[in-house]
């Protein structure tokens, strides 16, 4: 038995399976394993291989600090995650076997980030899963002077890298759908219709207010073949240097974006999606080569909403228009049924059926419900 009793190997396995259903718990076995094989830094950590850069790493024995300068700056120089791109999946690799020792020396990876922790400079890893442009990844790597733990570490991991690949693949069934469960009950939430979007734009959660807007008169959004676009080009562009800096993982506060949308300017907001960058989200989508990254919003109130919608769907013939607005302007039936050469009579049916189909009991009501300008503009288009 590899951990030194089957008591020990049964705490790993239950650590591991118990990480899959909560990812925070992913720690709690990196340090388990660390703890068994002796002075482990441990790293589970996604890598975009076409992008050549890091996603993000639960780790275990790493100074934070160093943790961050690897996701910023030396994951796209690491010469074992070069060597292991083109490499199998499930296949324990020991550090020697995948860079020459004197190679690694020479090397600024080794020299800037490997060296000033300890001299980790030996180790082993394996890669869990892999799509085409992405990999996910178990590094662990031991001091220079605890050279002698390499066996054990090998022999560790080939025992566990079946339950963790099979973790993993629980993990990505799992966790996106309670993660977006938890999400839409946020958006919901929210006074205004709001959209979870990618770095391009792509939709992939909305609440129900955004989807009210979509389907809105004179809507200033679009949502074509799942994308969102601004009818405003300015506030269009400032949502996509947004979305992109937000990628590229901007930390400075956004800027308010201004919507022209006839009717006034509205000063939408959007914010990076916290989970986003959170590992365990990374974990659970790490397969995924499009992934929700902001929150974009517009303070509108649901009233304004409701009246929108619902004058699409009151579905007015041109006379009842004709109608409506005459009243909007300060006719009277009677003027209006005169002025057309219609009686009375003919005119109060027409109001009775614009009543049904608004949803209204007389005509001061009408007059105020028809004042705003985008029902004047649904109007005039009738």
């Amino acid at each position: 038995m590899p951990m030194g009793s089957e008591k020990t190997y049964v705490r790993l396995i239950s650590a591991i399976y118990e990480a899959a259903v909560t990812p925070e718990k992913w720690g709690d076995f990196l340090a388990a394993l660390s703890q068994q094989v002796g002075g482990l830094r441990i790293g589970l950590h996604c890598h975009d291989m076409s992008a050549n850069r890091s996603l993000g790493m639960i780790h275990h024995g790493y100074d934070p600090d160093f943790i961050a300068s690897y996701r910023a700056e030396f994951s796209s120089i690491n010469p074992w995650t070069r060597a292991v791109i083109k490499g199998g999946v499930g296949i324990i690799q020991v550090s020697e076997s995948i860079v020459d020792p004197d190679t690694l020396l020479r090397s600024r990876f080794y020299n800037e980030w490997l060296r000033p922790q300890e001299d980790i400079r030996t180790g082993a890893g394996v890669t869990l899963q892999k799509t085409r442009s992405r990999m996910i990844r178990l590094s662990c790597n031991i001091r220079e002077r605890d050279r002698e733990r390499l066996p054990a570490l090998v022999e560790t991991l080939t025992s566990l890298t079946p339950h963790l690949q099979s973790a993993l693949s629980m993990t990505c069934d799992l966790i996106p759908r309670k993660y977006d469960r938890q999400l839409s009950s946020v958006l919901e939430a929210l006074p205004g219709p709001a959209w979870v979007l990618d770095e391009f734009g792509k939709i992939f959660l909305a609440n129900r207010l955004a989807d009210k807007l979509h389907r809105s008169v004179d809507s200033f959004v679009n949502a074509r073949a799942g994308m969102l676009f601004l009818n405003d080009t300015d506030a269009d562009r400032a949502l996509q240097r947004s979305l992109s800096g937000i990628s590229r993982g901007a930390i400075e506060p956004l800027s308010p974006i201004v919507v022209n949308t006839g009717d006034g300017p509205l000063h939408a907001s959007i914010a990076p999606l916290a989970l986003s960058t959170d590992i365990e989200i990374d974990i659970a989508n790490w397969q995924q080569i499009e992934r929700p990254i902001a929150v974009f919003y517009l303070p509108i109130r649901e009233g304004s909403l409701d009246r929108e919608t619902s004058l699409r769907e009151f579905r007015l013939t041109p006379t009842e228009a004709a109608l409506s607005r005459a009243l909007c302007a300060g006719e009277t039936v009677g003027t209006y049924a005169r002025a057309r050469g219609v009686s009375p009579g003919t005119a109060r049916k027409q109001l009775k059926s614009i009543y049904s189909k608004a949803g209204l009991r007389q005509q001061s009501q009408l007059v105020a419900f028809f004042a705003d300008a985008k029902t004047k503009h649904f109007l005039d288009a009738h």
